[in-house]
């Protein structure tokens, strides 16, 4: 990995600043995406009704998986000033089969473990989909939750936040501090769901740590399509 010569105020503020932008944005997409369908509602009425809605919400993800993604590659290349150190810094990596098939046991012990807790808790972490799903907006939300949102959470919390807290050589507390991020920012997710996430965003930072982030990345897309194919078969 690409290393930076910054402080730690910088690691700080750009931890805060990207994932208020995550936030800020998902709400910025919606109104956008609501706007045509509602042009005479407010401002309030556009973000409430526009959430509810499946297909401006997926809009949506599209559009902050763009938005975010070009921000965090903008903010490391303004330190590195090369596209080379850059493109290094988010390293995809490399890994094999049997690489893959060891992170896949281990998630597979960890959704085990979380749909325990979600039995024996009454829990229903899911169930933000019931309102918003529909037969037509079915392929939007599997492009952006099982697709898009991979790709580009990835590229936030396990590339640049995981990456610059990294900087200081001390992996349990980058680890720690961006799975912690990371689940925070799934507000529509109850205290069961965000503990699962958490657990999740600590295998995928080692799989970024060990062998880049592109193992990170397809781990995170076998789950949420694990999670959604569960998800259709249980409604």
């Amino acid at each position: 990995m690409t290393s930076l010569r910054v402080s730690v105020m910088w690691r700080f503020g750009v931890c805060v600043f990207i994932v208020l932008s995550l936030l800020v944005m998902n709400l910025v997409g919606v109104y956008l995406f609501a706007t045509p369908q509602m042009p005479n509602a407010d401002i309030q009425t556009r973000l409430v009704l526009g959430s509810q809605d499946c297909i401006i919400t997926a809009l949506s993800i599209m559009f902050t998986a763009g938005v975010l993604s070009l921000m965090c590659w903008g903010i490391i290349y303004q330190k590195t000033r090369s596209i080379a150190q850059t493109k290094d810094f988010f390293n995809l990596g490399k890994f094999n089969i049997k690489d893959l098939g060891r992170y896949v046991g281990i998630m597979i012990i960890i959704v085990a473990i979380s749909e325990l807790l979600t039995i024996y808790f009454d829990s229903t972490p899911m169930t933000f989909l019931d309102d918003i799903m529909t037969a037509a907006s079915f392929w939007w939300l599997i492009i952006a939750i099982v697709v898009i949102a991979p790709i580009y959470e990835e590229v936030v919390f396990r590339g640049l936040i995981f990456g610059i807290i990294h900087q200081d050589g001390t992996p349990t507390k980058s680890i720690i501090s961006s799975s912690l991020l990371f689940a925070v920012v799934h507000l529509q997710y109850d205290v069961i769901g965000m503990m699962s996430i958490f657990m999740l965003g600590v295998l995928f930072c080692h799989a970024r740590l060990k062998h880049g982030l592109g193992l990170a990345m397809l781990l995170h897309f076998l789950n949420n399509a694990v999670a959604m194919v569960s998800y259709f078969l249980l409604s």
